[in-house]
């Protein structure tokens, strides 16, 4: 049986988005065991949202240059690695 290699946006940059996570976990534990406070609320909002838009960016990144290293070896009519990284870049 051949092993696939899958190739993910957030693997690349695991450190930089697990930062943002655990930020945004740490914050929404504190606000859910003190549900009353308004200002553990907000810090949970705050870093829930940061961390979308910062993901977002990861991934569209990502993607661009993704798409800028397939177009390449497309343009060089590189079949070989145009054809294992579009296999790559598809969700599983």
């Amino acid at each position: 049986m051949r092993s696939v290699e899958w190739l993910c946006w957030f693997d690349e940059q695991d450190l930089a988005a697990r930062a943002l996570l655990d930020a945004m976990y740490s914050t929404h534990l504190k606000w859910i065991n003190d549900k009353s406070n308004a200002a553990k609320k907000s810090a949970y909002t705050r870093a829930k949202q940061r961390a979308q838009v910062k993901l977002r960016g990861m991934k569209e990144r990502w993607w661009v240059a993704k798409a800028e290293e397939l177009q390449s070896a497309a343009d060089r009519h590189d079949m070989k690695h145009s054809t294992r990284d579009s296999r790559l870049c598809t969700d599983h």
